[in-house]
């Protein structure tokens, strides 16, 4: 994941900053307004605007005296696309491990009746024998594959 990425991720880990992000959506504020809505000090919401200016996820617009500030929508969906981006490679690792974990069963007819299975998957290998002493219970040998 690029370092970019991650600074966003950081900033959005923060409670306060995803609520501030949130409010920012819905309707852009000053610091001081800001600070009303959701009752912090202005110096608090100075600092967490800060960071998530310096992760390029906010932008702060100068109008007459006060300084509004609006969500970077653009680099919020950019964000949103590199988690999905993410998530599809972990899919696609997870696949690709149950492919390899699935089992292989071999037809045994032509081994002695004594065999029953053989199973290899991911350097083991299974042979499952019918045990003559005591019908219907089966033995399981595991032997480790290099």
């Amino acid at each position: 994941m690029e370092k970019v990425t991650v600074k966003k991720l950081k900033a959005l880990s923060d409670k306060t900053r995803v609520k501030i992000v949130e409010t920012l959506l819905k309707e852009n504020f000053c610091v001081s307004a800001l600070a009303k809505e959701l009752s912090l000090s202005e110096s608090a919401v100075s600092q967490h605007l800060k960071i998530l200016r310096e992760a390029n996820l906010v932008l702060g617009e100068t109008q007459g005296y006060y300084t509004h500030y609006v969500v970077k929508r653009e680099e919020l969906k950019n964000l949103a696309e590199e988690i999905k981006k993410f998530a599809e490679i972990e899919r696609a690792v997870l696949k690709d491990k149950e492919e390899r974990d699935e089992t292989i069963t071999i037809d045994l007819s032509a081994l002695p009746s004594e065999i029953n299975e053989v199973h290899i998957a991911e350097g083991f290998l299974r042979v499952e024998l019918i045990d003559d002493d005591n019908i219907g219970e089966i033995m399981h040998i595991v032997l480790f594959i290099e």
